[in-house]
């Protein structure tokens, strides 16, 4: 199920005296790049339309010489530079920026500024779907500007906060702070971002199953959405309407909610919500056995989908042409797309894990930076605090200057060692994550590193913090735990069926790892089903790859491949 949420995460071009033509045109003037806050200000300005070219800009003001030994422009070239990356979807590197940032506005004790940096943080953290890590800072956020009585941020920070505790199951806090949300914008007039939050809040109904509550919900969000004439949030509401109509076993309601959709979506140009609409027509009207007109939806709606390089839709596409085919009777067009689909969702499974991995890697070297420099402030105001001890005479003056001098040399040593140290090991972790392929069963050391730094981190952790860390770890434990089960069913059953692999590898050679897997457990008579369990596969899809081994093993359509399987010698 794929629900449009209003409150969608977004960044605003700061607003500026200049426009963007003009300030091209300062630089090209005799000693216009010798301004940094030019730079500054393109890369503002530039960051929504062009992100790239944002970031060329953003880095030439960051490396300006000026930038060096002026903490306010430093301040503001990163945190642009920042926001570019994050509107790019280069998260690791805005959230480097942010925290960089962080550090400086921390001295100077700019509170604002604080806030505001949090909000960016919780934005980079959401995309990533570090949600816990996400929700600390948009709860930082959401406290300061109550303190502030700044009603705009109240505002937004509720309704982010209300789709993030949606989105971990929370749906009691995620209604709270979307009420809270729906009141503050109800009071600043702003019926657009009203709109949204109601279509939020029946998305939380909509998820805990409270069909009545949501139906009112979006009704109400539809109805605001036509009153300020946005077709966008419009098309946005029917979706979510078609999606609770299947919901309610009604396709041909859920039908002309999605038709509504499509025609907004194509009114506004927006190819993502109008290959979407096309699909989930194509769904209905394949629940309403019109098998023709579906394909004609499926097949303009999988197009779209595939020119705009929507994978997630590609998918949804394939899932429905294997279930229009296998309605149809075709059942080897039916196996073929639905394999076709399986090897997407791993691709895009196995990227996912890629990227969690990675997720994690980032944020232990990051926090051992944040702790190397909280040591080296410590260690400066204990040095200092012995400077201010040192007795007034002359010689212990100079006993006391050699003594600092020598610690001092000492501990510029020690952080430099390890500031190397720490470079080493993160570059060699990227290169490992890089050369390594992440499939779980083939990557016993990983995880077990990967579990032991997740423990680590989850000793100075609560809270939701701690939960996201054990589900992550417990997700690593069961993908072991599955080998240790395979290997020891291997061991028990070459004892009873020796030679058996042998004779296999040499009749059929071009076989895998989980084909001879398949075959094993077919030697054992086990049923499609619990073959099904211990592949961590669909009961379809395991029949799938019985079917699939049988033709590749050349086996004709009168064998009985069972059989075949248990009389093998």
């Amino acid at each position: 199920m794929t629900l449009c949420l209003g409150g969608a995460v977004f960044l605003c071009a700061a607003q500026t005296g200049r426009t963007l033509d003009s300030l091209q045109k300062e630089l090209r003037l005799p000693g216009g790049s010798n301004n940094p806050e030019i730079f500054i200000e393109i890369t503002s300005l530039m960051a929504p339309v062009h992100t790239d070219s944002a970031i060329v800009y953003g880095d030439k003001a960051l490396a300006h010489p000026a930038i060096v030994s002026d903490a306010n422009l430093k301040v503001k070239a990163m945190q642009n530079l920042g926001k570019a990356h994050l509107l790019a979807g280069n998260f690791f590197q805005a959230i480097a920026l942010f925290d960089s940032t962080r550090v400086i506005l921390a001295e100077k004790g700019d509170s604002a500024s604080l806030s505001m940096l949090n909000n960016y943080l919780g934005n980079a953290h959401y995309h990533m779907g570090n949600y816990p890590i996400a929700t600390s800072y948009y709860e930082k956020y959401f406290q300061y500007a109550k303190s502030q009585r700044d009603s705009a941020r109240v505002a937004e920070a509720s309704m982010k906060l209300g789709d993030l505790f949606s989105q971990v199951g929370d749906y009691s806090a995620a209604k709270e702070y979307t009420l809270t949300s729906i009141n503050e914008y109800k009071m600043l007039g702003d019926f657009n971002n009203l709109s949204g939050a109601h279509n939020s809040l029946g998305t939380i109904h909509l998820l805990a199953s409270n069909y009545k509550e949501a139906e009112k919900a979006f009704q109400e969000a539809l109805d605001i959405s036509l009153r300020a004439s946005n077709k966008h949030l419009q098309a946005v509401v029917n979706c979510n309407l078609g999606e609770l109509s299947l919901k309610q076993n009604l396709p041909s309601r859920a039908m002309d909610y999605y038709k509504r959709a499509e025609a907004l979506f194509e009114t506004i140009s927006n190819q993502p919500g109008l290959a979407g609409a096309r699909l989930e027509i194509a769904r209905c009207l394949l629940q309403t056995n019109q098998l023709n007109k579906a394909h004609e939806y499926l097949e303009r709606g999988f197009r779209l989908s595939e020119v705009i390089q929507d994978y997630s839709k590609i998918k949804i596409g394939l899932k429905t042409k294997a279930d229009l085919y296998y309605t149809k009777g075709d059942f080897d067009e039916a196996i073929a797309y639905d394999l076709m689909a399986e090897r997407l969702e791993d691709s895009l499974d196995n990227a996912e894990v890629e990227n969690k991995l990675a997720q994690l890697r980032y944020l232990h070297a990051v926090k051992k930076k944040e702790q190397d420099l909280i040591l080296q402030q410590k260690e400066k105001a204990v040095l200092q605090a012995n400077m201010k001890n040192l007795s007034l005479t002359r010689n212990l003056v100079f006993i006391g200057a050699g003594i600092v001098l020598i610690g001092g040399l000492l501990i510029y040593g020690r952080f430099q060692y390890r500031n190397r140290v720490l470079r080493s090991s993160v570059d060699l972790k990227s290169r490992e994550l890089v050369s390594r392929s992440l499939q779980v069963n083939e990557n016993h050391k990983l995880i077990e590193s990967l579990q032991a730094d997740v423990a680590r981190e989850m000793e100075n952790l609560t809270g939701e913090h701690r939960r996201g860390l054990l589900n992550i770890k417990r997700a690593l434990s069961s993908n072991l735990e599955a080998d240790k089960n395979w290997e020891t069913l291997k061991i028990h059953f070459e004892k009873v069926n020796p030679k058996f692999f042998n004779r296999l590898n040499e009749k059929f050679p071009g076989l895998t790892t989980n084909e001879r897997k398949l075959c094993a457990y077919l030697r054992l008579d086990l049923s499609s089903k619990e073959i099904a369990a211990l592949l961590n596969v669909t009961h379809r899809s395991a029949q799938v790859a019985r079917y699939r081994l049988k033709k590749k093993m050349g086996l004709g359509e009168e064998v009985n491949f069972v059989d075949f399987i248990q009389k093998f010698q």
